[in-house]
């Protein structure tokens, strides 16, 4: 079976927080204190719920951010346990003010800072996403145009595609609210030009068709143009 990178993290936290219950109190000779001992296991335990239940995994351009909650959670369950053997060498590892304070100070802490790290993962994964939906229609025209060259058999066909994809690819590929309208319309167009050279068109149709979409792409370009 195949194990996910949030359930063999979840696996090491708990295998860590099995080995530290075992081997503290071997190693301080003090299981009287089950207030630290307890303490320690509820961190490794938050941290696990985390991971398996409430992390929210991030987009695939947006992973190092996404990452910054694991590091957060790893560095948690290290000063948790570390505090609590802190206080048992201490001889204060029973239920005590100190214990609990120190106890609930870094549990506060760790969900404030890992609530934020998720909240700021999700908003760059959203806005990279927003990105990509932007770049994508430009770069699906230039396609489309690709495509067509390939189908043309025309010389002067061929030559008016060629400067439409040309005018397409070195213009600004991002889409806006005034240049949305317009791609669609080409993207349509295009669509209706594909078919044409696909079933053999005649040449004066197509060339009426380029005609149209230059128009278009001219419109589209100004638009962009002013919005800048």
């Amino acid at each position: 079976m195949k194990l996910s990178n949030k359930k063999l993290l979840a696996l090491l936290i708990a295998a860590a927080g099995c080995i530290w219950r075992l081997t503290v109190p071997t190693v301080a000779g003090l299981l009287p204190h089950s207030g630290a001992m307890l303490c320690g296991l509820a961190a490794a335990v938050v941290a696990i719920l985390y991971l398996m239940l409430f992390r929210t995994p991030s987009a695939r351009q947006a992973e190092e951010a996404g990452a910054l909650s694991i590091c957060l959670t790893f560095g948690y369950v290290a000063a948790a346990m570390a505090l609590n053997v802190w206080l048992i060498l201490r001889y204060l590892g029973g239920f005590n003010p100190i214990l609990l304070l120190g106890n609930a100070v870094l549990a506060v802490g760790y969900l404030a800072l890992v609530i934020g790290a998720e909240r700021s993962a999700q908003r760059l994964s959203a806005q990279l996403e927003r990105t990509e939906e932007k770049l994508s229609l430009t770069a699906e025209l230039s396609a489309k145009l690709g495509a067509m060259l390939a189908l043309a058999e025309d010389q002067g066909v061929r030559e008016r595609i060629l400067k439409l994809k040309e005018a397409v690819d070195y213009s600004s590929n991002i889409t806006t609210g005034s240049t949305f309208e317009r791609e669609k319309q080409m993207e349509g167009l295009l669509d209706e030009l594909l078919a044409l050279l696909s079933q053999g068109g005649e040449p004066s149709l197509v060339q009426e068709k380029l005609h149209e979409a230059e128009h278009i792409w001219r419109a589209r370009s100004a638009a962009a143009a002013s919005a800048r």
